[in-house]
């Protein structure tokens, strides 16, 4: 199966530049969703996709215009689309929380209203992920 080319943003993300930091990603959810559905970049896809799955639809219509999506009537948002990664050490032999990546309008720590979480997941066999156990 082929697979879709990243969008300029997405080829220059690196763990480092994701690592419990707000790594400016697009400048808002309009053009995330454009860079989803024409591009095909699987990164803004997942990202797009995760945002229809967490949200209402009046929220994310909010958020396509431009307007503020805070419940509390507030306009202080920031439409900016960030990610930041929240990566584990992976030596862990039990770590208590998978690493995930956020992407939030605005830095996560202002905590806006606009958030998902974007799970790392890998396809390993489970004799590759414990190599002492045959």
């Amino acid at each position: 199966m082929p697979t879709m080319p990243y969008c300029g943003v997405c080829k220059l993300l690196t763990i480092e530049k994701l690592d419990n930091d707000d790594f400016p990603f697009h400048a808002n959810l309009a053009e995330l969703k454009l860079c989803a559905e024409q591009t095909g970049c699987p990164l803004c896809h997942l990202g797009w996709t995760r945002i229809q799955q967490d949200w209402a639809q009046s929220v994310i219509d909010a958020c396509l215009r431009g307007d503020s999506p805070r419940e509390d009537g507030s306009d202080e948002w920031d439409p900016q689309l960030y990610l930041r990664g929240q990566l584990l050490n992976l030596h862990d032999r039990y770590p208590a929380h998978e690493s995930c990546i956020w992407m939030s309008c605005g830095p996560l720590s202002m905590n806006y209203g606009l958030a998902a979480q974007l799970n790392v997941f890998a396809h390993v066999p489970p004799v590759d992920r414990f190599p002492h156990l045959h």
